[in-house]
């Protein structure tokens, strides 16, 4: 399903590509066949045939290349060498290694970032990785994001929550973002995968600053308009989570942001029925209060 893989694209530009996964090797007859059969009209890598659009391709791609190399959509039989889909076209514009052997009977095109950016030829029934290239490809849906989670055990037993945020249609790249209780997650390793670990508490400061309503955002392309995932509860494991929502008569000359303290009588008396209860340390307490006229 072409909507279950990740296509990249310049906003100004008709070109989108697909990326196929690291480590991912064929032939290039396999490699041919496996852009063929997407849903979409696709070939192997074409759209690099001048300087400009070669140029722009390394530049904005340069992560997602790397030290790889991928088929092109450029083939060798004999003294012909064409892009297949053009075939009367030769190219124009070459960027060979300098050990590129040019002599083989049967060869096909590839794009290595091994060193640095160049072209090269390669027996087809050697393997490398897949770039698939199509133009045009509209979504059939709006951009959407969601939260998945999956919960594991360490090896200490403690529990893990993973959480990942999906994303659909078109969006721009880099530009998630992880929410809790409405205020962004900031972090030197925030990525669309956050690990949520329970081994340093139960204290209550601990307790508070994990558990909370998660969400994510994409932007859409070409705007700064944020996508929000729906919000997720997560709980800290062994801990009664309650979602109060109080109503308070406030001043008319007064508003939340003057309100120092709102008392809540039933606190303390909670608190006695948990001791006597329940195991020493268990305690109520908020981690946030809302007031509202």
């Amino acid at each position: 399903d072409i909507l279950s893989k990740t296509w990249r694209k310049l906003s100004h530009k008709r070109e989108s590509f697909y990326f196929g996964e690291r480590g991912w090797k064929k032939n290039w007859y396999e490699a041919n066949k496996t852009c063929y059969s997407l849903p979409v009209k696709s070939t192997l890598l074409q759209s690099i045939r001048d300087s400009e659009e070669y140029s722009a391709f390394k530049y904005f791609y340069d992560s997602a290349l790397g030290a790889r190399s991928f088929w092109m959509n450029l083939f060798q039989d004999g003294d012909s060498l064409k892009w297949l889909s053009s075939p009367e076209e030769g190219p124009t514009f070459v960027d060979w290694r300098k050990d590129t052997d040019f002599y083989m009977k049967r060869s096909a095109g590839i794009l290595t970032g091994i060193g640095s950016f160049s072209w090269s030829l390669e027996d087809p029934s050697s393997e490398h990785e897949i770039i698939c290239e199509t133009q045009d490809l509209k979504e059939s849906h709006d951009t959407a994001v969601y939260v998945r989670t999956s919960v594991q055990s360490t090896l200490y037993g403690d529990p893990t929550i993973d959480l990942y945020c999906e994303q659909s249609g078109w969006y721009k790249a880099s530009s998630f973002k992880w929410f809790i209780d409405g205020a962004e997650i900031y972090g030197v390793y925030i990525s669309t995968h956050l690990i949520l670990n329970s081994r340093q508490g139960p204290e209550p400061q601990i307790i508070s600053q994990f558990q909370g309503y998660y969400y994510c955002s994409v932007d859409l392309d070409n705007t700064s308009k944020p996508i929000f995932s729906s919000k997720l509860l997560i709980r800290y494991p062994g801990v009664h989570t309650f979602i109060l929502h109080m109503r308070s008569e406030i001043p008319e000359n007064s508003n939340c942001s003057d309100l120092v303290f709102l008392e809540l009588p039933f606190i303390g008396e909670f608190n006695k029925y948990l001791q006597a209860n329940y195991q020493i340390g268990s305690r109520l307490f908020l981690k946030k209060v809302n007031c509202s006229g």
